[in-house]
């Protein structure tokens, strides 16, 4: 993990000297997730997530780069009763992870189709897309609030990121990210080790809700 951090850093870097801005800031949201392959489907979790990051855009150009050392909470939800009241599915996956996402982005100034309209941001709005690296620091499956551990899940998770970045003022901004483990990757394997096709595994499936406060 030590490594990743210097090659990301010594990266970011280099790229810094062809950029013609730097910006930091914070980032405070919530995470809503499920774990694909669990058999427990839904967004039903939701946790506070947070942490740091910096960006940049490259010379005379509306492409840029960020990355972020962020605290997420992840997992699935599962709480259900049956028409007498009485509770028939309590279950829950919590992953703790440290995540470092390493995104490309580029500035959408217009939108139209050509002849028909054409419409200009008033405000900046980004389009974000890469990978993340990410070391969980705890894992645990629960049934009914009791600590079960019948998951090996991986340590690390490599994770693959989509999502929109739209500009309030000069310092607030709004962000929706979409994420979901590399396919290749899984979280952790199936039952019995059963794989199929792109299906190898358990896999993080996530959407993440920010405010962004930038220096």
């Amino acid at each position: 993990m030590k490594k990743y951090f210097i090659l990301n850093f010594f990266i970011f870097i280099y790229i810094i000297g062809f950029s013609q801005s730097f910006h930091g800031g914070l980032n405070l949201g919530a995470t809503i997730s499920q774990v694909d392959g669990d058999s427990h489907s839904g967004f039903h979790k939701v946790f506070p997530s947070g942490g740091v990051y910096v960006r940049t855009e490259f010379l005379n150009s509306d492409w840029g780069i960020s990355m972020s050392i962020l605290y997420k909470n992840k997992g699935s939800r599962s709480f259900k009763k049956n028409e007498y009241g009485d509770v028939i599915d309590n279950y829950a996956i919590k992953l703790h992870y440290i995540e470092v996402p390493f995104l490309f982005t580029y500035l959408i100034k217009k939108i139209g189709i050509p002849g028909l309209f054409e419409y200009k941001f008033k405000r900046d709005l980004y389009i974000e897309l890469g990978p993340s690296f990410g070391y969980l620091i705890k894992g645990t499956e629960y049934f009914d609030n009791l600590d079960y551990r019948t998951i090996d899940f991986k340590r690390y998770e490599i994770a693959l990121h989509a999502g929109l970045t739209y500009g309030l003022n000069d310092h607030w901004f709004l962000n929706f990210r979409y994420s979901y483990t590399f396919p290749f990757l899984p979280i952790a394997p199936h039952p019995g080790g059963q794989v199929y096709w792109l299906n190898r595994g358990m896999y993080n499936n996530n959407m993440n809700f920010s405010l962004i406060y930038e220096f």
